[in-house]
């Protein structure tokens, strides 16, 4: 049966072509498009545009963002990166591990359209190593026992230690670093937490690396000559955290290194000392403190303090920045990489659409413009049908 349009019944719909309606200013930009062409991280959504940065095997990097036309502010989510792992005996499974890093969230965060944003993810703390005699697969007794590398974004580097023919090497884990959201003078910091310190026996608790803003555990000195082994101080919001004493005071480099502003310190080392190095502290505002060296066990690194308030975390390094999209409902997805890309508005509307154009040689083909003001001038609605 064929249909009809009755008296007073709406105009039936047009179809055209998407490159028709693309040429006639329409936009199709579907919500949850990855903007691949310009920032794979960013996602575009009906309302936000949320872009999220993290590395491979957690190992850290430096990114950099545009505020996007019409965005006055931003909410940011960064995660700080872990203490690496240091030995300890078979009795405390899996090592000592290293601290947690820090979760801090920011909303309303003011920011100007144009503008840079300076992005570090953080990357995890290194293991420490064992070598030497009576350990299990021990390294060549000659061997450098490497301490844990910083992590990126701050990290102190865990301590190294010599592994000898009558002596035990045991190297210090590697202080998590800081992730970081940096704009306008604005930055917001989430500190990682400490390096454990190795340990020759299995003491009541494990000597693990501090968490973010907490001091480092102490060691263990099993010769009453000398003073007991600290762990690093953690950081504070106007100084870095002290280094930790070590195994023999009177050798410095036994004594964990002060954590320095957006640095945290490295762990104690002595060559001449038969046992465990210190862990690195973790990078922050100000970095913790890396642990002093110690015999049979480490000190560990002191935590990095964090710009705001922050809960510890076990989560990967991250940072997770989110606008809200500048017209919802009226320009489409704007590109938060290029701010003069801001999306298309409305084609029906008379000041952005080609509706009000005064002739089509202003504004493109007669032939898109005609298909505009069709397209604007249809209510969509399905015809009625006669009987």
């Amino acid at each position: 049966m064929t249909p009809v349009l009755r008296r007073g019944a709406r105009r039936p719909v047009v179809l055209a072509s998407a490159a028709a309606l693309a040429a006639a200013g329409f936009a199709f930009i579907a919500p949850g498009t990855a903007l691949a062409d310009v920032d794979p991280n960013c996602v575009v959504g009906e309302q936000t545009t949320t872009c999220t940065y993290s590395v491979a095997a957690n190992k850290g990097g430096s990114f950099t963002l545009t505020v996007p036309e019409g965005v006055s502010s931003m909410d940011v989510v960064a995660v700080g990166g872990q203490g690496g792992s240091a030995y300890a005996p078979i009795s405390v499974a899996g090592g000592n591990p290293g601290g947690k890093g820090a979760k801090v969230e920011v909303e309303g965060v003011a920011v100007t359209s144009g503008s840079t944003i300076t992005i570090t993810v953080a990357g995890n703390g290194g293991n420490g190593v064992a070598g030497g005699i009576s350990t299990p697969n021990p390294l060549p007794s000659t061997t450098t026992m490497l301490g844990g590398a910083g992590g990126f974004g701050g990290g102190g580097a865990g301590a190294d230690i010599l592994g000898g023919p009558s002596r035990i090497g045991l190297s210090g884990g590697g202080g998590g670093g800081a992730s970081s959201v940096v704009t306008e003078g604005v930055e917001i910091v989430a500190a990682g937490g400490g390096g454990a310190g190795a340990g020759l026996v299995a003491p009541p608790e494990p000597h693990v690396g501090s968490n973010a803003g907490e001091a480092g555990r102490d060691g263990v000195s099993n010769d009453r000559e000398y003073d007991d082994v600290f762990g690093g101080g953690a950081g504070t919001a106007d100084a870095g955290g002290a280094g930790g004493g070590g195994y023999m005071p009177s050798t410095t480099d036994g004594d964990g290194e002060a954590g320095s502003k957006g640095q945290g310190g490295r762990g104690g080392m002595n060559v001449d000392n038969v046992g465990a190095a210190g862990g690195g502290g973790g990078g922050g505002v100000y970095g913790g403190g890396g642990g002093g060296d110690g015999n049979p066990t480490a000190g560990s690194g002191g935590g990095g303090s964090s710009s705001h308030p922050f809960t510890v975390t076990d989560e990967a390094p991250k940072v997770v920045v989110t606008f809200k999209n500048a017209q919802v409902g009226g320009p489409g997805p704007i590109d938060p990489i290029d701010p003069t890309n801001p999306g298309v508005g409305n084609p029906c509307d008379s000041e952005s659409g080609s509706s009000g154009s005064s002739s089509g040689s202003s504004s493109g083909s007669s032939g898109s413009s005609d298909l505009s003001d069709l397209l604007c001038n249809l209510t969509p609605s399905l015809p009625s049908f006669g009987s």
